[in-house]
């Protein structure tokens, strides 16, 4: 889509009145160091070649590609500062707030186990957009590895203490997870009922073959249970780089299914995702894929679901 064109609904399929971008990075690497963005990935790195992306993105570059998507609102999911610096991060993050809208709500990384979490997000509580962290229970997304042990992260009571912290504060968890991942986290989506999990890059189902997307459908199904768990369809084509409508709507109407529109949202993970469309033609994709939806649901799915979660 170039600059300054419109996102027309197709026929028979009916755009929504806003959008909110629910997963979307900034990156000035001039500034800060991004280990993931500093070197040529290695061959079989899900994203593919990311050398087109490593220059500076910021909300401006953000406008042009959304323009005529009617993109009111966006949250920021923290990039991989090296060395990470929760605190900067966030600060950083409101300043392009403070000056230009954008984004509206700011997800920082913590360490669950640091013994000064609670004193590190006191402190990223004074900027008014900070809404939680993000944490990786995985490395390599696209391992096939249906691992029933927990990880050495998660069975660390420590960072179980960290679980509370956040609910105790009112913040909410982003979780990165492999599909052989979710039971365990659905565990404690149940242990912590005040804590907002939010599933992102709808549960990385990253290989195609049937057992992998039935492990992959039955963890959306074992977290899906939870009401205070949610899920952002983001991230699709890093494991689809030649996607299409058809290819994406399984995945889509299936998690949708799982947990319904009232707790699934719209998500671009913008502009990592650049790499694989325009943000025009996702945006239509899902129009179309939304179609049999009625007004409400599509409404909750590309913005009101978001609102409600990132308290935008």
């Amino acid at each position: 889509m170039a600059a300054g064109e419109s996102v027309k609904a197709a026929p028979g399929t009916i755009a929504p009145s806003q959008i909110v971008d629910a997963h979307q990075h900034f990156w000035y690497p001039d500034m800060h160091t991004h280990a993931w963005l500093d070197e040529p990935p290695p061959g079989a790195a899900f994203q593919g070649d990311m050398r087109p992306i490593w220059g500076a993105y910021g909300p401006a570059d953000f406008h042009l590609d959304v323009n005529g998507s009617h993109v009111v609102k966006s949250v920021y999911i923290e990039c991989g500062w090296t060395p990470p610096d929760t605190f900067g991060e966030v600060r950083w993050a409101q300043s392009l707030a403070d000056e230009g809208g954008f984004p509206h709500a700011i997800i920082g990384y913590a360490r669950l186990e640091d013994p000064n979490l609670r004193s590190v997000l006191e402190s990223c509580a004074q900027f008014p957009n900070f809404r939680g962290i993000r944490q990786a229970l995985t490395e390599d997304p696209t391992q096939d590895h249906p691992d029933p042990a927990p990880s050495a992260m998660v069975a660390d009571p420590q960072w179980r203490n960290g679980l509370r912290t956040l609910a105790e504060m009112g913040l909410t968890l982003d979780l990165v997870m492999s599909p052989w991942q979710m039971r365990e986290a659905a565990t404690l989506a149940q242990a912590n009922p005040d804590l907002t999990f939010i599933v992102n890059h709808a549960g990385m189902p990253a290989q195609r073959h049937q057992e992998y997307l039935q492990l992959w459908r039955d963890g959306l199904r074992s977290l899906g249970r939870f009401e205070n768990v949610a899920i952002k369809l983001s991230g699709l084509g890093m494991f689809d780089h030649q996607w299409s409508v058809e290819s994406i709507r399984p995945l889509v109407t299936e998690a949708l299914d799982l947990f319904g529109p009232d707790r699934a949202m719209f998500a671009s993970n913008w502009p990592v995702d650049r790499l694989y469309s325009s943000y025009g033609d996702l945006v239509r994709a899902l129009i179309e894929i939304m179609t049999p939806y009625t007004t409400h649901e599509r409404e909750r799915f590309f913005a009101n679901t978001a609102i409600e979660f990132y308290r935008l």
